[in-house]
């Protein structure tokens, strides 16, 4: 059953988001509006800490609880359509899935369209990957995980680092990841009206951003064209109202067709990255559910986090 309080986030969102997004506005002066927001309105948890540190010439954030010793790493790619970055909405959600693994999260802020379009992003988290590397982290203590755009990076950061014949990490995780800017598929026209966040046009505005001309088909671009062979482990998780939710369902048929340990789940009701959504019991258990796969698939020993922590 939906929580009572999902109800309402969703109608917030359609008020605040779906209705009040302007096709007609700057999309920078769009992202410094957000980024005044995010900074006024939201702050890290108690406990969680961050340090600003470049990473091959990226500027990045760790988040993570003060104390922890561990070279395991969530490494998180955020999400906001490649052109924006909220550094306390997006530290909340990677601090609290670190938290859960028991790790720390690092997040890159890869360059951001319009100014730097594709493939400008997922080689600066190619970048940061392969710095992980060279820091001396084995590829089995890393966890890459994004939401949105994010889950795009996710799953491009592997292809790339395949492709390269870098080792790759543990297992990913792409949270109502949009993986197809051709935006082919059936639920973005059925979940039009459905979708609290999202109208279409919102995301040809933002594909048009990022991609200035560059083929929308090409794999990187679009990794749901691409193969997954010798992909880690991939979960997926999307809400069933979201225009994106046939990008999650069609990945997770590619994972299947390479053979790939794999997990879908589709969160009835639940508006685009719900999870970042703290005071949800549903975003709650998607990130239990985020631990319990990576324990099963990556053989990682969780800490037992009490119920305010979670």
């Amino acid at each position: 059953m939906r929580s009572f309080r999902s109800y309402l986030v969703n109608a917030l969102l359609r008020l605040l988001a779906k209705r009040r997004f302007d096709p007609s506005r700057d999309l920078i002066a769009y992202r410094e509006h957000l980024q005044r927001v995010d900074s006024r309105l939201y702050r890290l948890p108690r406990g969680l800490h961050r340090e600003r540190i470049v990473a091959d010439a990226i500027d990045c954030e760790w988040i993570g609880e003060s104390g922890i010793e561990t070279q395991r790493v969530l490494l998180y790619l955020h999400g906001g359509g490649f052109f924006l970055r909220t550094p306390q909405v997006h530290g909340r959600l990677a601090g609290r899935i670190a938290a859960t693994l028991g790790c720390r999260a690092l997040i890159p802020d890869y360059r951001l369209a319009p100014e730097y379009p594709f493939p400008s992003a997922p080689e600066d988290c190619l970048r940061v990957y392969r710095w992980l590397l060279e820091q001396g982290t084995e590829p089995a203590e890393i966890v890459i995980a994004g939401d949105s755009a994010g889950g795009n990076l996710t799953l491009a950061t592997l292809l790339m680092a395949r492709d390269a014949g870098l080792p790759l990490p543990a297992c990913g995780i792409c949270l109502s990841p949009g993986i197809d800017l051709t935006l082919g598929g059936f639920t973005l026209v059925s979940n039009e009206r459905r979708d609290p966040m999202f109208r279409l046009q919102t995301l040809l505005i933002m594909r048009h951003a990022y991609l200035a001309g560059a083929d929308p088909s090409d794999p990187l671009a679009s990794p749901v064209n691409a193969s997954f062979r010798d992909f880690p482990p991939l979960l997926f998780q999307v809400g069933d109202t979201e225009l994106l939710l046939d990008h999650a369902t069609r990945a997770y048929a590619r994972a299947r067709a390479a053979a790939l340990p794999t997990q879908l789940s589709v969160w009835r009701g639940m508006p685009h990255v719900f999870q970042a959504f703290a005071s949800l019991p549903e975003a709650t258990q998607a990130v239990a559910e985020i631990g319990a796969f990576v324990e099963r698939v990556a053989g990682w020993v969780l800490p037992v986090l009490s119920p305010r922590r979670r």
